[in-house]
């Protein structure tokens, strides 16, 4: 509900305001409110027939109050939700190429804004060349991008900046485009300086010393960590040059990831969320350039083993019994769904085995020393699972041997 009279009155307010926008607590909710009416398709059609968009480029470019910019770029964001707003900057590029001139901005908040404006443009268009042609059109975009997430120490900019990384890859990428295409794409944006920027970004968002006491993931965590893992999943199939001296990085931030989800809490029960993320990043490691031995990694993906493997009986069953789901929202309800072990054991038992295999048996008795708890009962639970799991491998006797000398190792045991 809207009232015409309050939109057109607010914004015949808008040239003429002079001054901070925190000094006047009156019209700031007015904006506000225009501000969150403009996700409305008849508001944004009221809108549009005013030219809003050039009259907040207008006074956006020109005002000092980052405060009333914000607010304005919020408004322009949510215009993008509604079609007609794509329509009217198709046919004005200029005013578009205006509006990206704010990623130059060293406001963290309007940066931030203009990470959603991108973000919702791209989630909410179903013209995809269009807008990659636009995106060539900014100069630097991938260095520019980059240099936000290495130097931004905002966690809403990180985040919103790594979903609008995220929307350029899946949108650029998925689609039914031309090999010409995906080769620009790749060539715009396949740089060792975003990779970089997003992994330093990454680390900010998730330091090592976060998740010293295990503190569970939420919902939000899970959103930003799957993306970015989808953007890797990218990048690594089609641009894995890039990552010739990445690796130790990309496995990093893997391990950050592992260490809050080998908690028990986060395994038992085993919630569609958490196993996706185990599955994923197990999937990621088994590409030979990601393949190689994170200490970290390896203690976490054990961990991980020890928890799921004291319901192994269901592993060699292959036991199908339903779990109860949680009491959530319908969004939610596949995330936390419960589900079985079987496949997500699958996956950490094969990483478990393929790093294993060239180590020296004295550094993974150092990763077992620090697995606690990691006993012989759980030992004996994990040779018979791979060895249930990797029957006919000619390396299997080897491997089991490996992990067998270096537990034993760990144990200063005969």
């Amino acid at each position: 509900m809207y009232h015409q009279r309050f939109v057109l009155t607010t914004l015949m307010r808008l040239p003429l305001f002079q001054g901070n926008l925190a000094d006047d607590e009156d019209f700031r909710r007015d904006l506000t409110d225009l501000r969150n009416m403009a996700i409305d398709k008849n508001v944004v059609l009221l809108l549009l027939r005013h030219e809003v968009v050039e009259l907040i480029l207008r006074i956006t470019e020109t005002s000092a109050d980052n405060q009333l910019v914000v607010i304005l770029l919020g408004m322009v964001q949510n215009m993008c939700c509604v079609e007609e707003t794509h329509r009217f900057l198709y046919d004005n590029e200029t005013l578009l190429l205006r509006l990206c001139g704010f990623l130059n901005s060293n406001d963290p908040l309007v940066l931030e804004q203009m990470m959603k404006i991108i973000t919702t443009i791209l989630e909410q268009s179903n013209d995809e060349y269009f807008w990659f042609q636009m995106i060539c059109e900014i100069h630097g975009i991938a260095e520019r991008l980059a240099y936000i997430l290495r130097i931004s120490t905002s966690r809403d900019l990180l985040e919103s900046t790594m979903e609008a990384v995220h929307a350029m890859a899946e949108r650029f990428t998925e689609t039914e485009v031309d090999y010409f295409e995906l080769d620009e794409f790749y060539e715009l944006f396949g740089k060792t300086c975003l990779i970089e920027g997003l992994m330093e970004g990454f680390k900010q968002l998730y330091p090592e010393t976060t998740f010293v006491d295990h503190n569970l993931l939420v919902k939000e965590d899970l959103k930003i960590i799957n993306k970015f893992l989808d953007i890797h999943e990218n990048f690594i199939i089609n641009a894995e040059d890039v990552y010739e001296d990445q690796i130790e990085n990309v496995l990093e931030c893997f391990y950050r990831v592992l260490v809050p989800i080998s908690a028990e809490a986060c395994l038992i029960p085993l919630y569609n969320a958490h196993a996706r993320i185990i599955v994923r990043i197990n999937e990621l490691c088994s590409d030979d350039n990601v393949r190689q031995f994170h200490a970290g990694m390896y203690q976490a993906m054990l961990k991980i083993f020890t928890v799921l493997s004291y319901n192994l009986n269901d592993y060699f069953e292959q036991d199908q019994r339903p779990h109860e789901a949680m009491d959530l929202d319908e969004d939610d309800h596949d995330d936390y769904c419960p589900v079985e072990n079987q496949k997500t054991l699958q996956f950490v038992l094969g990483y478990l085995y393929h790093v294993a295999q060239p180590i020296p048996s004295r550094t993974l008795a150092n990763v077992m020393k620090l697995c606690s708890p990691f006993n012989e009962e759980i030992l004996r639970r994990l040779c018979a699972a791979l060895q249930y799991t990797m029957d006919g491998d000619p390396l299997l006797g080897k491997t089991c041997n490996l992990l067998m000398e270096s537990a034993w190792t760990a144990w200063n045991a005969e």
